[in-house]
């Protein structure tokens, strides 16, 4: 996965925190993920268990700002799924199937 870079400044009595990460690489993994699931399940049954979304941290930062999710309370793991299965996400997806 690509690095996070983090930028803080003060900013009156406030400390501003920015974090910062390329996405291009966890795009092409979810993107050749996609591929294999295409080509792996076009001929074999679907696996019980598997991937189905690469999200960066980044966007899990975002979640948690924006909306107020934090996505290492379990209580919120059922609404930032529903977030990351909307359109706006989809090129995380791992798999060919629509989550």
């Amino acid at each position: 996965m690509s690095d996070i870079k983090i930028t803080a400044h003060d900013q009156g009595q406030d400390l501003v925190v920015h974090y910062a990460q390329d996405v291009g690489p966890v795009l092409e993994i979810a993107a050749r993920e996609r591929r294999v699931d295409r080509e792996r399940t076009s001929f074999q049954k679907r696996p019980e268990f598997r991937r189905t979304m690469t999200v960066p941290m980044n966007i899990l930062l975002k979640l948690k700002n924006e909306k107020g999710l934090d996505f290492l309370n379990p209580e919120h793991s059922k609404a930032i799924a529903k977030i990351l299965k909307s359109s706006e996400y989809k090129l995380f997806r791992t798999v060919n199937d629509r989550i």
